[in-house]
């Protein structure tokens, strides 16, 4: 039977070079990817009063222990109760980061959910989603700074959450072969929906534990998210969990059963910084009127490149694509006729989520600070890019040190890198009545020129498109080495929104350079 290992890892983009003032990304994660399975020590059907799971792990980031995860689960009356607490310490250039991930859930003694505590800590102050399941919905509240933002999403019947799925595996058993499909649901990766998924039982395989080799019984989980989510562990002959892996592109994470000292000893801080940047083939200058890109990934599918006012993407293949990027000239994006009809897409953009929380008095006085004392109303251009230069200023501490920041934290610390940038700068456009969200991708790393580096930045509409604005990087006007990936709008209570694509190719993208042109270069030709 199982023993429920929920085990989170959630994904970031963070990561701003302070001297250089890029952000550059880490992706670190934290979100439930599976469970293993338990000892046949109690009767699943009517477990013991109190405690009788308690399980010590030890969390394996890039071949070094960098953390742990500790798991109990107890019942209490006709209730049981699944606690966890993950914590993990990762290097970004020199800075270290703690991230934090607190869990509980309660459900019926046959497996229903009943409601869930999440508290998550990238960093910075902890973002807090309650949630509590009633007649096949779920009513979500996210929290921080006291501030508190409510939704209610349709997840329907048959939602398994630790102990459902213990008794679901329970009842599927351990033969190879064994496939079982279930629904879960975790806010931190998707707010509005289960997330179907699937755990696969394979056959027994030798592995290596750090008490010598031993056999495991191979247990295979997928969550059905926009880029699958994948694990695999490793189980004995009594169903006790001995290794789970998995890895977000090159970035491998191994979980080993453990006792409670080793799993709290830390031997080192992973560096997750540098080690993401991409390399060229030939090198590229900032100032480039134009750049061609052949963007690759040596297997599985590219993700769907977006055509952006700056990029043009032509599909060459299901793992290639040709981006040709062209610097932003302000000037005639400024001259646009105003469109006053808005898509429904673009008009969501104006809304307050968990991470654009508008609405917060901080960010409501730093959108009218920003916009400045100008009577008349500003043209969109002219608004758009007070906004930029305000929070290009504004965040003054420009570091790694932080994980991924609220609008209104950024707003009360003033510090930050790419993705605090990304965000204040989204959120002052909204709460000025102006569409916005985030663009996640690469740029060109300053001080060098062979060298992408994983970047956010903002896009605002006005004109009847979207425009790029690029806080982090001090440019309105934006350059040519700004690679989209992804375009987020954030509205998601979900931290990890839009943010698997990215993760996904850190470790595995290649760039090669087709063309790059300056404006002088390109006179000559």
């Amino acid at each position: 039977m199982a023993r429920g290992m929920t085990f989170s890892f959630r994904s970031m983009f963070m990561k701003r070079l302070r001297a250089l003032r890029v952000g550059l990304p880490v992706a670190v994660l934290i979100a439930t990817v599976g469970l293993a399975l338990a000892e046949r020590s109690f009767d699943p059907a009517n477990p013991p009063q109190g405690v009788f799971i308690d399980e010590w792990y030890s969390v394996m980031l890039q071949g070094a222990q960098c953390g742990f995860m500790h798991s109990v689960t107890r019942r209490e009356g006709d209730r049981i109760v699944s606690v966890s607490d993950m914590q993990m310490t990762i290097q970004r250039d020199q800075f270290k980061v703690v991230i934090g991930l607190s869990q509980q859930f309660r459900e019926t003694l046959d497996g229903r959910p009943l409601s869930f505590r999440q508290e998550t800590s990238l960093a910075g102050q902890p973002m807090l989603h309650r949630g509590r399941f009633r007649d096949g919905k779920v009513r979500l509240t996210t929290e921080q700074f006291g501030a508190k933002q409510e939704h209610t999403y349709d997840v329907g019947e048959g939602v398994l959450m630790p102990w459902g799925l213990l008794l679901a595996q329970h009842r599927a058993g351990l033969k190879p072969g064994t496939k079982l499909t279930f629904k879960t649901y975790e806010p931190t990766l998707l707010a509005e929906r289960a997330i179907e998924s699937t755990l696969e039982v394979g056959d027994w395989e030798p592995i290596e534990l750090p008490t010598g080799k031993a056999r495991g019984l191979r247990v295979k989980t997928r969550l059905g998210l926009s880029q699958p989510m994948d694990s695999v562990g490793w189980v004995d002959a009594e169903g006790v969990p001995l290794v789970m892996e998995f890895s977000l592109g090159a970035i491998q994470v191994r979980v080993l059963r453990s006792d409670r000292e080793s799993a709290k000893k830390l031997e080192q801080t992973p560096e997750l910084f540098l080690n993401t940047f991409v390399r060229l083939d030939k090198p590229v200058r900032r100032d480039a009127e134009r750049l061609v890109l052949r963007v690759s990934i040596p297997e599985g599918d590219l993700p769907k490149l977006p055509d952006t006012l700056l990029q043009r993407v032509q599909v060459v293949d299901a793992r290639t694509a040709v981006v040709t990027i062209t610097r932003s000239k302000w000037e005639q994006v400024a001259r646009a006729a105003e469109v006053k009809e808005m898509p429904p897409e673009v008009r969501e953009c104006l809304s307050r989520s968990a991470y654009l929380d508008i609405d917060d008095p901080r960010v409501a006085e730093l959108a009218r600070k920003a916009r400045g004392d100008a009577e008349a109303p500003l043209a969109p251009a002219e608004l758009a890019d007070r906004l930029r230069r305000f929070v290009s200023d504004y965040i003054e501490n420009k570091n790694l040190g932080v994980g991924f920041a609220t609008a209104s934290e950024v707003a009360q610390t003033r510090e930050g890198d790419c993705t605090e940038h990304g965000v204040l700068l989204a959120a002052l456009a909204r709460a000025n009545k102006m569409p916005a969200r985030v663009v996640t991708g690469l740029l060109l790393v300053p001080r060098t020129r062979d060298q992408f580096g994983y970047h956010m930045w903002t896009q605002v509409w006005f004109g009847g498109r979207w425009v790029d604005l690029d806080a982090a990087m001090d440019q309105t006007e934006c350059d040519a080495t700004h690679l989209a990936i992804g375009t987020p709008t954030l509205n998601s209570g979900a931290a990890l929104d839009g943010a698997f694509d990215l993760a996904g190719l850190i470790g595995r993208l290649k760039i090669e350079v087709v063309e790059s042109a300056t404006e002088a270069e390109k006179e000559r030709q």
